[in-house]
């Protein structure tokens, strides 16, 4: 059988995604806002998803078994402890201040470069009139 084609009772990351949101009892249109992504994306995505994709996948719903979705092996959903939960928790909030500082930083470069730029036009007009 050739690499790229699957035997037909193997499911794709795709179709065990429609499982889970079905038993999340959810439109797709939903459970793709709720995540982040376009519809489009997840109907795209047979066999193969990006890393940003499966991040926010997991990131709003953390009880989604990585290993079944993407082997399809083991439980659908595992248990996440309260500990896990508030793990999460921090690490999310303290992402959120990195991004934030990082957007201030950004605006901060955008600044100082038009202040270079501005500089170097005072340079460029001192020496023509030397």
């Amino acid at each position: 059988m050739p690499e790229n084609q699957q035997p037909k009772n193997e499911q794709t990351i795709r179709d065990r995604l429609y499982v889970f949101v079905n038993t999340l009892g959810i439109p797709m249109r939903e459970f793709a806002k709720k995540c982040g992504i376009y519809e489009t994306t997840i109907y795209s995505s047979e066999r193969f998803m990006g890393n940003d994709l499966l991040h926010r996948i997991y990131k709003t719903y953390p009880e989604l078994n990585p290993t079944w979705l993407q082997l399809g092996t083991g439980a659908m959903l595992r248990v996440i402890k309260t500990k896990d939960m508030e793990i999460i928790a921090r690490l999310d909030k303290e992402n959120m201040r990195l991004t934030e500082q990082i957007a201030l930083m950004e605006g901060q470069i955008t600044r100082l470069l038009i202040m270079l730029e501005e500089r170097d036009k005072i340079i460029s007009k001192l020496i023509e009139k030397m």
